[in-house]
């Protein structure tokens, strides 16, 4: 877990030899990292029907579980939209443990590293370009690290404008 979660989020911070980055990529697995059965996606309303069903309990017993009626638990499992709360109460009368994950779709390093060397390549385009209208156009190796220059200024320093438009 973080030890320092307290620190500014845009700052870079050594934990353990790690930056906040570092840290916060170990502990979000992206779903590629995921075992297969995790990442299996089955609807929250299929997986109540399915243990229910598994357990032997019919609507009517799910119901009286979570003082609610019978035709709420059938909407529930026809894909009404939930609350957490009843979330929690299903999965208690299901004797299961409700967790709710954000999982990155690719680790946050790499997305990182995709959006900034995204943004710098378009910001030293657009300077290139205006040093090519005055027919000096650098070489690649120096537009090549002019980029690289950029993308480390930009996670150390800018990162939270990789999101805007």
């Amino acid at each position: 877990m973080l030890e320092n979660i307290g620190y500014n989020v845009y700052t870079w911070v050594m934990v353990n030899n790690k930056t906040f980055i570092q840290q916060i990529n170990d502990m979000f697995r992206s779903m590629g990292e995921l075992p297969e059965w995790v990442r299996q996606r089955v609807a929250i309303q299929d997986q109540i029907r399915l243990i229910r069903e598994a357990l032997g309990m019919t609507q009517d017993q799910l119901a009286k579980r979570i003082r609610a009626k019978q035709s709420s638990v059938a909407q529930m499992e026809k894909g009404s939209d939930f609350q957490i709360s009843t979330l929690e109460k299903i999965a208690k009368a299901l004797n299961c443990e409700l967790l709710i994950h954000l999982v990155p779709k690719q680790g946050i390093v790499q997305l990182l590293e995709e959006k900034s060397t995204e943004k710098a390549t378009k910001l030293v385009s657009a300077s290139s370009g205006n040093t090519a209208l005055e027919m000096q156009l650098p070489e690649k190796k120096y537009i090549d690290l002019q980029v690289t220059e950029m993308k480390e200024e930009i996670l150390k320093k800018h990162r939270k404008t990789l999101w805007e438009k």
